[in-house]
């Protein structure tokens, strides 16, 4: 069974732009197979270009500039997030219909001694000095633990939350901060998965 690993992680903005477009025009010549994808290709293209834009504006230098930058760089994230969670639902793992959606696959078959990192879907933040998370699903996981750093050009990582459900409250947060999320999954025999792709939220 193949499985969606789009490595984020080891990509700029610039990167993320081009493999989101990629993945978007892709999904629309392959509309057929991905009928009721979470995110509507016309929102996903708006938050690739708004992207772009932001990333075009950082060369101001001005840190309004990077904290946009940052924002729209989360939304294009979580939109990659929701896509191949419902790719890898939709495929039931065959890795013809992966290819169709233009997803990188993971190259090696998964160890039974793993499991596989969360993807973070959405981050929200409508009770002051509080973040809501929801994670993807993962198999075989016990419990959650969420961390979160208002940078990742020099992370501070702290502790959030260990949820034993795939949707979180971080409390306590300063209002009016941006602050990076991630999470990763524990499962049975203390098994720990790697952490997933950082998303950005404003705190209330």
């Amino acid at each position: 069974m193949a499985i969606v690993a789009l490595k984020l992680k080891e990509k700029n903005a610039g990167e993320i732009c081009f493999f989101a477009q990629y993945i978007h025009n892709k999904m629309v010549s392959n509309a057929a197979d991905f009928v009721n994808p979470p995110v509507l290709m016309i929102d996903f293209q708006k938050h690739i270009t708004d992207l772009l834009n932001a990333q075009t504006d950082t060369h101001s230098g001005s840190k309004d500039s990077f904290d946009t930058r940052d924002l729209k760089w989360s939304v294009v994230v979580s939109d990659l997030n929701q896509l191949a969670n419902y790719v890898g639902i939709t495929s039931k793992g065959e890795l013809a219909i992966i290819n169709k959606s233009g997803m990188p696959v993971r190259k090696s078959p998964q160890k039974l001694t793993s499991i596989d990192a969360p993807m973070i879907l959405e981050v929200s933040s409508t009770v002051t000095a509080r973040i809501d998370v929801k994670c993807s699903v993962v198999d075989g996981a016990k419990s959650y633990a969420f961390e979160y750093s208002t940078s990742l050009t020099t992370p501070d990582w702290k502790n959030g939350i260990i949820s034993s459900g795939t949707k979180a409250a971080i409390k306590g947060l300063p209002s009016d901060t941006k602050q990076w999320i991630r999470v990763r999954a524990t499962g049975t025999n203390n098994l720990i998965s790697d952490w997933s792709d950082p998303i950005c939220g404003m705190v209330k």
